[in-house]
């Protein structure tokens, strides 16, 4: 089993992820070093040596602690029915190892997710498309490899891989492959239209946590948003084979004034493929090189509450909003860099794939000198400089996502109306369907 654990070692905290159950640990506090010696040997003594380095009033604390996670380990190693086993070794009130270890990478500016944009060719050219520009091949393998190591080194876990579309490039799995036997959880977000019976084998061989697949029509026809032929038929049956060999896929919708109108549709028709996690979203992202085309595309707050609405009621589809933040007047706008990068395919590193301030580039500079400089370039955008932002009254489940207000209107103060809709349909709908069961009861 030890073969497919994914291990992190911070500075007083341990991560373990089983790459082929999805369970996680989180251990925090003063003895957090000891889980992987558990790992290893669970029934392994610590002796007195170890103990002379914790302070002697902690040592009976001590004791009991590691005592707690000998047990959790031993749970973990046999795959215990509480796949989230919750350990608390110190105040933090937050409920899974996945939430735990978020809330710690946070605080501690530790790097866990890493996006990697592996080129920006596409065979779609979707018309509200972020990336703008079709033209860029990527890093090559041999850089990547490189970028690798110095993510392990940094602590990052996750690594997503997106574009453009990753399976035009013919080195795709040989790069996955060398992410892997690093020791990274591993996802990816493809159009699906390349999948093949072969490409489908070998993203079963990965353990991949996640196989994300656009779904921009449900019929084989000209899709005018695609503006190319759309092989939904081809699509479905190799999501259909993903399904049967275990991989772990979900299919995204993006919805907008194109197809808001067949969500129906497209609902019965993606249940059909066996995937169980179809997310339907209406954020649409401005472009990169120039924002304002998305805008033909994104609903309206009218068209959310009479159209979308009803429809995520019906499919039993709605998200509960979770808190992103504690209002701070001088907290961060948003948490981007601290637990996250993005890298786009030049090497350039971003907090992350929707804030474009460039923070180094990795063919001139090493991650650990790049990460050093976001505490100072992220420091500016602090909540109290947005005004409509700190004066909402739902401002603690927003992120405020400072990198849209930038493309769309070069101000990171001047929020952008369309996440504001979004984030207040959601909240909005979470208290009608609060009041409404309150009603029923």
């Amino acid at each position: 089993m030890l073969d497919n654990l994914v291990v992190r070692n911070f500075d007083d905290a341990v991560f373990v992820f089983d790459t082929k159950t999805h369970k996680s640990l989180f251990v925090d506090g003063t003895v957090a070093d000891v889980v992987p010696i558990f790992l290893k040997h669970p029934s392994k003594q610590i002796n007195e040596s170890y103990l002379c380095k914790i302070q002697s009033s902690d040592k009976l604390k001590a004791k009991e602690e590691i005592e707690l996670v000998r047990k959790t380990v031993h749970n973990f190693l046999c795959e215990s029915e509480n796949r989230n086993q919750l350990i608390v070794l110190s105040d933090a009130g937050v409920e899974t190892p996945m939430q735990r270890l978020l809330a710690y990478a946070v605080k501690k500016w530790q790097i866990i997710n890493a996006s990697i944009e592996l080129n920006y060719n596409c065979n779609l050219q979707c018309q509200c498309c972020y990336v703008g520009s079709f033209n860029k091949n990527g890093l090559q393998r041999s850089q990547l490899q490189t970028i690798a190591k110095q993510l392990k080194k940094a602590g990052a876990v996750f690594i997503l891989f997106t574009g453009g579309e990753i399976l035009l490039r013919k080195d795709i799995f040989e790069i996955m492959n060398d992410f892997s036997r690093l020791g990274f959880v591993l996802e990816v977000k493809s159009n699906g239209m390349l999948l093949t019976q072969s490409a489908i084998d070998k993203f079963a061989s990965l353990n991949l946590l996640n196989l994300q697949i656009s779904i921009y029509d449900t019929e084989d026809q000209y899709s005018v948003f695609t503006e190319r032929h759309y092989h939904f038929k081809h699509l479905a049956k190799n999501v259909q084979l993903a399904v049967k060999q275990g991989i772990p896929v979900s299919l995204s919708v993006l919805v907008g004034k194109h197809n808001i109108n067949d969500l129906d549709k497209y609902h019965d028709v993606l249940q059909k493929t066996g995937v169980v996690e179809i997310f339907y979203s209406p954020y649409i992202t401005p472009q990169r090189n120039g924002a304002g085309k998305e805008k033909q595309f994104r609903l309206s707050r009218k068209e959310m509450d009479e159209k979308f609405y009803p429809f995520l009621e019906k499919i039993d589809g709605f998200v509960i909003p979770k808190k992103y933040r504690n209002r701070c007047k001088n907290g961060p706008a948003c948490y981007a860099g601290r637990e996250q990068i993005a890298i786009d395919p030049d090497g350039t590193v971003f907090p992350c794939l929707d804030l474009r301030l460039p923070v180094g580039n990795l063919l001139q500079s090493d991650l650990e000198s790049i990460l050093k400089k976001r505490k100072k370039l992220l420091k500016p955008y602090t909540l109290e400089k947005i005004n409509k932002c700190w004066q909402c009254n739902i401002t603690d489940y927003c992120d405020s996502c400072i990198g849209t207000s930038l493309l769309e209107s070069g101000n990171f103060t001047e929020p952008s109306q369309h996440k504001c809709d979004i984030t207040h349909f959601y909240h909005n709908a979470n208290l009608k369907r609060k009041e409404a069961k309150n009603e029923s009861e």
